[in-house]
């Protein structure tokens, strides 16, 4: 009998996996051919940043946005035949966008991708679009509006409400000037998170920049649209912004943890070519409550109740002064319960369960796992993604537990999403003395795991999803079998995959 090591067992969940694995895999595959249809509008490669994916009007994002990012862009890295080289984000202006929004049209929800070129010349390349069933997202609990809105008019106004008390408070503390100076002062802040979307015991940190010394000012508004001074505080009195040197923020012993109640928040950063007059019961407040706390820029308050005067244009405002240049950048994002999925898997204890667990180990290590276990329990984690397993008899029970916000790029992360494009890896294998017979019953194997295999004795390719990431690749005949695996999931290691490669084409 054949040794089944317990990672590689993991394959037989493919076709058994939970309903919300089985509803990404639609999405992903509208995804994988937006995201090749952009790729031809550009003829070389292009310099992309994929930008958060919002409700069409908005800055918002959403659960569905974190699932659209994460998989245009794995797709942008991995399957845009070289088109895109995907760059995080920074102070640099990129050759090129990647914008997605989404709106409700009936019973669907439209998703619209556009590639925008930023140099030499601004204009857009193009767009696609393609549709999701609303009855398909509510089955998966992938809510596409944030927790705290029930509708995408309300979004809309409570976008607009809180833009203007920021609009208000720059006013308040800065009244026009009639001449700006040459050198304007110009602040740039982004999330640690690229999508703008959290789970409920992360962490969020913030990133500054400016083009010139500067004092800034970071203000937070919570799901219950209560405003309080986040930077500077008791503890992290600082202020200061050195020009064209990033700070991240908080800073320790700080922590900015996600907690109830969720929904869409947002930060409001103010930078100034002047220090600010902050006092000390001010900048206490940070040690309160969020949610009982109303803090003021200048004699400007925000509360939930505030009179909208006017709809700001851009998130991101400058006021002169005779005294002070005083700048604003408005910062949204969406917090969520965590949400994670649960699998199980019974197979029969291995021979050499000694072996079997040296060989997990291993494999944790390569891809920047965690293990612990012995011959009766044990719990492998990886990326958010745990397998605990325990023995009883000769039946071994595996658990699998994994989050559905990272159901794609955090698996893949680091084993495919750090190659970049089309680099992959490669193994061969015996070639079976009847190739025709091992063609169908790999096709039969993976159609039963509701796969795709197309090919024939010469070559062809195969791809199929493993709770809710993919494992894709293509094989040549020649003398042996080469397979190249071209996206696999970042909780089976390469020996893994191969084992199971070769089993399914009935070479060892």
């Amino acid at each position: 009998m054949k040794k089944i090591f317990f990672i590689t067992a993991l394959a037989a969940l493919l076709g058994t996996a939970a309903v919300s694995a089985q509803s990404f895999e639609a999405i992903e595959e509208q995804v994988d051919n937006a995201v090749h249809e952009l790729g031809a509008l550009t003829p070389g490669q292009m310099q992309v940043l994929i930008e958060p994916v919002t409700i069409e009007g908005t800055e918002t994002t959403s659960r569905l946005s974190a699932l659209l990012y994460s998989n245009i862009k794995s797709y942008a890295i991995n399957r845009s035949n070289n088109k895109f080289r995907v760059i995080e984000k920074s102070r640099a202006i990129p050759q090129g966008l990647i914008e997605g929004v989404y709106a409700e049209y009936g019973d669907n929800i439209r998703v619209t991708l556009t590639l925008h070129q930023n140099t030499p010349v601004q204009k857009v390349l193009g767009s696609t679009s393609f549709s999701i069933p609303t009855a398909d997202l509510q089955k998966a609990k992938i809510a596409w509006l944030p927790e705290n809105i029930p509708t995408v008019t309300a979004v809309v106004e409570q976008n607009k409400t809180i833009e203007a008390a920021a609009a208000q408070a720059l006013t308040n503390a800065a009244p026009a000037s009639a001449t700006a100076p040459q050198d304007t002062l110009k602040i740039d802040a982004w999330l640690d998170h690229e999508d703008a979307v959290y789970a409920g015991g992360e962490e969020m940190k913030i990133t500054l920049a400016a083009n010139k010394d500067c004092y800034f000012k970071v203000y937070y508004v919570d799901a219950g649209y209560n405003m309080i001074l986040l930077y500077p505080n008791r503890r992290n009195k600082d202020n200061q912004l050195k020009a064209n040197k990033e700070r991240t923020i908080p800073e320790s012993p700080m922590h900015f943890s996600i907690e109830a109640p969720f929904g869409q928040e947002s930060v409001i950063i103010y930078a100034s070519d002047k220090p600010f007059d902050i006092e000390e019961a001010s900048a206490a407040q940070i040690s309160g409550s969020a949610g009982s706390t109303t803090a003021s820029i200048d004699g400007a308050s925000l509360t939930r109740k505030i009179t909208l005067t006017e709809t700001p244009e851009q998130n991101t405002r400058n006021r002169t002064s005779a005294n002070r240049q005083l700048v604003e950048q408005t910062l949204y994002y969406t917090t969520n319960p965590p949400l994670f999925a649960e699998d199980t898997l019974t197979i029969q204890k291995p021979e050499d369960m000694k072996e079997t667990l040296k060989q997990i180990e291993d494999e944790a290590k390569k891809d920047g796992a965690t293990f612990s276990g012995n011959d009766k329990e044990g719990k492998l984690t990886v990326n958010g993604l745990e397998l605990i397993y325990t023995i009883q008899g000769g039946v071994m029970s595996i658990r699998v537990r994994y989050p559905l916000e990272k159901n794609y790029t955090a698996m893949a992360a680091p084993s495919v999403a750090s190659r970049g494009a089309g680099s992959g890896y490669a193994f061969t294998m015996n070639k079976p003395a009847n190739m025709g017979a091992a063609i169908q019953k790999a096709r039969t194997e993976i159609e039963k795991k509701k796969g795709t295999f197309t090919g024939n004795e010469s070559g062809g390719e195969f791809r199929v999803s493993a709770l809710g990431a993919k494992l894709s690749g293509k094989y040549a005949v020649g003398g042996n079998i080469t397979v190249t695996i071209e996206e696999k999931p970042g909780f089976l290691g390469e020996k893994t995959i191969e084992s199971q490669v070769k089993q399914t084409f009935g070479a060892f």
